[in-house]
């Protein structure tokens, strides 16, 4: 179940056990949502953005070095439930795909042990600089090689979907053209 706390103007003057009371009261007759000490169905994820590899390596170092440092670190110490890219996955300067840089972004997949099951990508505007019409490279080389999907987690007796959705532009568009977005 999802815990969704019940706010009203005078929870800063109830005390704990009368929140909680509330809480109850609400999951015994609206079914909206409960506290609870139970943690079967909790569950993290890790959500990235903006790796960009490739692109600033005189100014912030190897992109691709950070990229894979942080992947194994959130793998080995956080140990989430999966990982999020949400797009801007290299950046193609001056202003066109390179191919070099989608092949160290999926090596960096590679060697740190990114799977289907476990890490999620999405396009960015950046991965479709002077692409837009089709996404080839990042169709060919990301994880999920999807513009847009869906994917289920089950945690204890709960499901969850996340949709992941391509806001990227579909129109040929060159920087700083392609910086808008679009649903369709």
């Amino acid at each position: 179940s999802l815990i969704i706390p019940f706010l009203n103007a005078n929870i800063y003057e109830k005390s704990t056990e009368e929140y909680v009371n509330s809480m109850v009261i609400i999951e015994n007759h609206n079914r909206i949502g409960h506290l609870s000490n139970n943690s079967d169905n909790l569950f993290w994820f890790v959500h990235i953005s903006d790796t960009h590899i490739n692109s600033f390596e005189k100014i912030y170092g190897k992109q691709s070095e950070i990229l894979k440092h942080a992947l194994e670190d959130i793998k080995n110490y956080i140990k989430p439930s999966f990982i999020i890219n949400t797009g801007d996955l290299v950046n193609p300067l001056p202003y066109y795909q390179d191919p070099e840089q989608w092949k160290i972004y999926w090596a960096v997949l590679q060697e740190t042990g990114m799977n289907e099951s476990f890490y999620y990508d999405i396009v960015g505007n950046h991965d479709g600089y002077g692409n837009f019409d089709t996404f080839s490279y990042f169709l060919n080389w990301s994880m999920q090689k999807k513009l847009q999907y869906t994917f289920n987690r089950s945690i204890g007796n709960s499901n969850y979907t996340f949709i992941i959705l391509n806001t990227a532009w579909s129109k040929y568009a060159e920087w700083p053209d392609g910086t808008s977005g679009e649903l369709n």
